[in-house]
């Protein structure tokens, strides 16, 4: 099993459905408490779900957002926590 099979398990969570929504309309939400591999599963889903291009982008169809006017783009910001 690998980091992209759990993201549907994330993708129920109310909490990630408000963070994802908030976002959405444009929102700049700050998120404290995720660390180490919950960070990155969290920046994972969060990536894919926004169709943030990463360095092997594919289509955006694959993506989850085909539409590009839902596309306009987004910034995930990652700081230290205090296991870094």
């Amino acid at each position: 099993m690998t980091l992209y099979d759990l993201l549907p398990l994330l993708r129920q969570q109310e909490p990630y459905n408000r963070l994802l929504d908030a976002i959405r309309r444009g929102s700049h939400p700050w998120v404290v408490g995720p660390a180490g591999a919950e960070k990155a599963y969290l920046l994972a889903a969060l990536a894919e779900d926004l169709a943030v291009p990463g360095p092997a982008a594919t289509a955006p169809e694959q993506r989850g957002v085909a539409d590009p006017e839902q596309r306009r783009g987004a910034v995930l910001l990652v700081t230290p926590s205090h296991d870094a």
